[in-house]
């Protein structure tokens, strides 16, 4: 169940509802996307590196996976900064070393 814990201006919950149910969408189609992401992330953690969302889906886009339909997986950039908070909620020791910038994303909550 989608929820929010605060009111982002410029936004309505429908609006953010409809991105985040067609960005949950997207990943169930490329699940490799999102292994490769918490990785990646998870590596510069344990290093003790501060890092960006940008720069892991950068790292993921060089690489050739392909989604369950066998065709390239496209990392949208809208993408970048739910993946991010998504990380966070999964692994919440990561939020000291992940930048995150204000995004339309911020509020949602996700399940655990």
């Amino acid at each position: 169940m989608l929820s929010f814990d605060k009111e982002r201006k410029g936004y309505t919950n429908n609006n953010i509802a409809l991105e985040v149910s067609r960005l949950e969408s997207w990943l169930s189609m490329n699940p490799d996307v999102w292994d490769r992401f918490e990785r990646y992330s998870m590596d510069e953690v344990k290093a003790g590196r501060k890092f960006g969302g940008q720069a892991i889906a950068e790292r993921v886009r060089w690489l050739d996976l392909v989604d369950k339909e066998g065709k390239p997986a496209h990392i949208p950039n809208e993408a970048v900064a739910w993946l991010s908070r998504r990380l966070v909620a999964k692994h919440p020791e990561a939020k000291s070393y992940i930048k995150l910038r204000r995004s339309k994303f911020d509020g949602v909550v996700f399940d655990a």
